[in-house]
């Protein structure tokens, strides 16, 4: 649903219109409609998280450091804009836990089952 000419009021005692263009707080941009701004954003996200790991998969490192790798630079370019928008769906989700474990087995069979690697150390 576009929010350009609306007649939504927001601030009655201030001037306040919706425009065409979009808005980005904190770096996340948010369209007048829902389904673009939700399809950007997660787009770029999953994007940034390839990139990382694809910046780091021609380095030889050990089972921890993968996985440290993985906690420390990957996950976290998903947590903001998962954290305000909906849940991504299943499909999405499935695919990142595939790049997880294509990353960390360097696109071979899993050597350890993955419920024990969920588990603490």
């Amino acid at each position: 649903m576009s929010l350009n000419r609306t007649n939504i009021q927001f601030c009655s005692n201030k001037p306040f219109t919706w425009t065409s263009d979009n808005a980005t707080p904190l770096g996340i941009p948010f369209y007048n409609d829902i389904n673009k701004t939700l399809k950007f954003n997660t787009d770029k996200t999953i994007n940034e998280f390839k990139i990382v790991i694809k910046q780091w998969v021609h380095r030889k490192l050990t089972l921890m450091g993968k996985v440290t790798l993985i906690k420390t630079f990957a996950i976290p370019k998903l947590i903001d804009p998962f954290t305000i928008f909906e849940n991504p769906n299943i499909m999405i989700c499935n695919n990142l836990t595939t790049e997880i474990f294509k990353f960390i087995w360097d696109n071979k069979p899993d050597k350890i089952k993955r419920d024990i690697l969920y588990q603490n150390i």
